[in-house]
């Protein structure tokens, strides 16, 4: 749940709200994918769709960390903060991280992949293979990935006019039909690609 406060956080493969009330401010840091797990050094899949509080394993006492923050005026020296504070651990270099993050890019950058047999073949890697590199490094199954990519594609499809039917997008989305891919998009967006449409008319 992301409304629970600092921590450390996993993907979050549900749609999920954060309500900011009052005064304050927030601060957030994002690692690449695949390269958290060279500070974590534990499976990423375990934080997937939770957060961690004990943050131990990365040298941060969190609610000190939180005192400081209070303390500064200025986000831009929390920002600071953070940036010395990660740049001062020291971890070793880990290939499959690299691996992990590339595959991660190529889905994004790759518009004809829709399929995790495409994803494997263009790795050198198998089904099996794939699925624990995901795992271990990225926290969410390579579909996922590739079906939330592809989703992304579809809502700037929509929105912008560009295409007009669903049927047509579905199959180029790689969809079987457009019924497993209204149920894809609604999972993922919230509403399902007709309502998108409708309201991008």
């Amino acid at each position: 749940d992301p409304q629970a406060g600092s921590g450390l956080f996993g993907v979050q493969t549900n749609r999920f709200f954060y309500e900011l009330s009052g005064t304050g401010r927030v601060i957030g840091l994002k690692f690449r994918p695949g390269y958290l797990h060279e500070l974590w050094q534990q499976p990423i899949a375990t934080l997937t769709d939770r957060h961690e509080v004990n943050l131990s394993l990365l040298g941060i006492d969190l609610r000190a960390l939180e005192a400081e923050f209070v303390a500064l005026d200025r986000p831009v020296d929390m920002a600071e903060r953070l940036d010395q504070h990660f740049a001062a651990i020291e971890a070793d270099e880990d290939a499959k991280a690299k691996q992990a993050h590339d595959l991660v890019q190529m889905v994004e950058a790759d518009a004809d992949l829709t399929r995790m047999s495409e994803l494997a073949v263009q790795s050198g890697l198998n089904a099996r293979q794939l699925q624990r590199l995901f795992a271990q490094y990225i926290g969410v199954s390579p579909k996922w990935v590739i079906d939330r990519h592809r989703m992304i594609e579809a809502v700037d499809a929509i929105n912008q006019g560009e295409e007009r039917s669903l049927t047509e997008l579905a199959h180029r989305l790689g969809y079987f039909d457009q019924a497993h891919f209204t149920k894809a998009f609604s999972a993922l967006v919230g509403r399902t690609p007709q309502q998108l449409l409708a309201q991008s008319a």
